[in-house]
């Protein structure tokens, strides 16, 4: 299964396991959240349905909204007499309870979660909200703790090349061999048989339609996928050139510059490449410079390239690829550019607000990055590094849900802001196999906001 076809079939267990089933903190009568036991019950299902599920989104997840439902009818829930919108979203029989508590519902929520994952995980959720007054974080002090946070660091890198436009250093429709190499470009563009190199511009790159390979995900045409070298080859340092080096000898370009959009880490490779060739600074000393210190993001680094500035440094959250812990793997240096940075929940925040205060790029250029115009996925849409994700686009049933922006990552890691309510979502599952969860959790808390909110 490809990896947007896996991530949709994920996505789409998950829109059904966080559907609004009675009281949103109601027990059934054995004392198990109806929630939590469909939980169970659907990912039983997972292995079954990722031996048989090909490619198409709608292939991969119509047999399991069919037995979804099946399992919600054998529960004698009457979804028809449901609410499932927004409105029917909110918590419900809280009769003259006016003061709802998400500290004490959320805690609960997520303690079922933790149960769920057992050790094959490390949860970490922020929740903050000025307008709302609502500031939460899970565990307790869990917000000051690092993690790998993955494709969120493309948020970061498409930041650091709009600033570079904005100061004039790079034109965003400029094309890359203005400021590469040949020798990089090399055979990384070539559809059948023409070399398309010189027609590529930076904004393609950062909106993932110049054609170029992915090396963590594409099909290689000899040699051993990119995940698996990950887990047998646990001490290779990767440094840029050799990933660059992987798609040219392993891949072939997947079209023409600006005809398709495909997901590409490649691509988030070569804006750090041009990063470093304009400013004459490694990519870990810009994030540093522009980022990391004057936004005291102090626990923040580029693993394997730097160090935060509050030393020592904190432990590392665990994080699972499959079934093996692989956090202190050094082929973990093969997350660059494309999201080697190591982050707390607070420092993101941090870097979150100062992106939609408008602190570190104009609006005209932030409104360019959350414009999405490519779908990444049905209900999940792609702008200039930043992904947008439309709740009922996942399900018809999460309709009324406003939509948020940000980015997730391989380990179930997300990065979200929803300017309806001014909150922004920041959640750590630390898998590859949490990405369902994850979106679980995403979903209950966008209910939970809504509810403080209304």
């Amino acid at each position: 299964m490809n990896g947007v076809a896996s991530l949709a079939f994920r996505i789409a267990l998950a829109a059904l396991v966080a559907l609004p089933i009675g009281g949103c903190c109601d027990p059934s009568p054995s004392e198990v959240p109806s929630s939590q036991f469909i939980v169970q019950t659907l990912n039983q299902l997972v292995d079954l349905h990722r031996a048989i599920v090909k490619v198409e989104f709608w292939n991969a997840i119509s047999p399991t909204m069919d037995e979804a439902w099946d399992i919600i009818g054998q529960l004698r829930v009457d979804l028809k007499g449901e609410d499932r919108t927004y409105e029917g979203s909110r918590l419900r029989d809280s009769g003259d309870n006016k003061s709802f508590d998400v500290q004490e519902h959320l805690d609960q929520y997520l303690a079922g979660i933790e149960d769920q994952i057992q050790d094959r995980s490390s949860l970490q959720v922020l929740l903050h909200s000025e307008t709302l007054g609502v500031s939460y974080e899970y565990p307790p002090d869990g917000k000051d703790v690092p993690f790998h946070i993955a494709s969120i660091g493309k948020v970061f890198t498409a930041t650091l090349v709009c600033m570079l436009a904005e100061r004039g250093a790079v034109s965003l429709d400029d094309p890359i061999v203005d400021y590469m190499p040949e020798s990089s470009l090399e055979n990384l563009f070539v559809f059948e048989g023409k070399d398309y190199a010189e027609q590529v511009t930076i904004r393609e790159l950062l909106t993932h339609t110049s054609g170029v390979a992915d090396y963590v995900e594409d099909p290689v045409i000899n040699g051993t996928p990119f995940l698996e070298l990950i887990l047998s080859n646990p001490d290779t340092y990767w440094t840029p050139e050799m990933l660059l080096a992987f798609s040219r000898d392993n891949q072939h370009a997947v079209g023409k510059p600006g005809d398709l959009f495909h997901y590409s880490d490649t691509g988030y490779v070569l804006l750090g490449r041009i990063i470093e060739n304009v400013t004459s600074k490694p990519f870990h000393v810009n994030l540093h410079d522009e980022f990391f210190k004057p936004l005291n993001m102090n626990d923040s680094y580029l693993m394997f390239r730097s160090e935060p500035a509050n030393q020592p440094k904190k432990p590392v959250q665990k994080t699972w690829l499959s079934d093996t812990e692989i956090s202190q793997f050094t082929s973990l240096s093969s997350d660059w550019a494309g999201g080697g940075i190591v982050s707390t929940p607070a420092d993101l925040l941090r870097f979150h607000m100062a992106l939609r205060d408008c602190q570190l790029i104009s609006p005209d250029l932030l409104g360019q990055m959350v414009t999405a115009t490519n779908q990444f996925m049905p209900g999940i849409k792609y702008g200039m590094g930043m992904m947008e994700v439309d709740f009922q686009g996942l399900s018809p049933m999460l309709s009324g849900f406003p939509t948020v922006t940000g980015h997730i990552g391989i380990w179930g890691t997300h990065m979200f802001y929803d300017r309806t309510t001014d909150t922004y979502i920041i959640i750590n599952l630390g898998s590859s196999s949490c990405m369902n969860t994850s979106f679980e959790v995403l979903i209950e808390l966008m209910s939970t906001i809504r509810s403080v909110g209304n």
